[in-house]
């Protein structure tokens, strides 16, 4: 399991998220993109499961 740092919704079919650059959440979605989203929230607990795929590998700061 990874933790994610942000998670946005921009439509009600796309999650977003971010990570960190060590993670190696990319590498295992560019070998296999079906994934799953644990989501936890009080006592109450949402699995998401769908195919992923990496809109921006990484964000440079200008």
């Amino acid at each position: 399991m990874n933790t994610v740092s942000l998670i946005f919704l921009p439509d009600e079919k796309t999650i977003r998220i971010a990570i960190d650059s060590w993670s190696k959440m990319i590498e295992n979605i560019d070998k296999k993109s079906y994934v799953s989203v644990a989501i936890f929230v009080a006592e109450t607990n949402y699995t998401i499961s769908g195919k992923a795929g990496v809109a921006v590998e990484r964000i440079l700061k200008s």
